[in-house]
């Protein structure tokens, strides 16, 4: 499982990226999975037929994107609630 905050883009003052993988689900083929930042939902993501599942955002293209800063909290839940990963920065 990787979570990556990549915070301010360079050379575009105020622009942000939040990029969140996950991986070896193969269990979970098809399962929709929810990611919160501070309990907040910031999107959904399928887990494709090889395990994996990604969400990415960012403000460059119109999206929005939650601020993340030290001890900032994201997490991945199945659509039933079940944790699946988590990070704290």
């Amino acid at each position: 499982m990787r979570f990556d905050r990549l915070g301010r883009l360079p050379g575009t003052p105020g622009q942000r990226e939040l990029s969140v993988e996950v991986d070896h689900l193969a269990r979970s083929v098809g399962k929709v999975l929810v990611v919160r930042v501070n309990g907040v939902v910031w999107g959904s993501m399928v887990v494709a037929g090889d395990g994996s599942a990604q969400l990415d955002r960012s403000t460059n293209v119109g999206q929005r994107v939650p601020v993340i800063g030290h001890g900032s909290l994201v997490t991945v839940r199945t659509a039933g609630f079940r944790l699946v990963g988590y990070a704290r920065f």
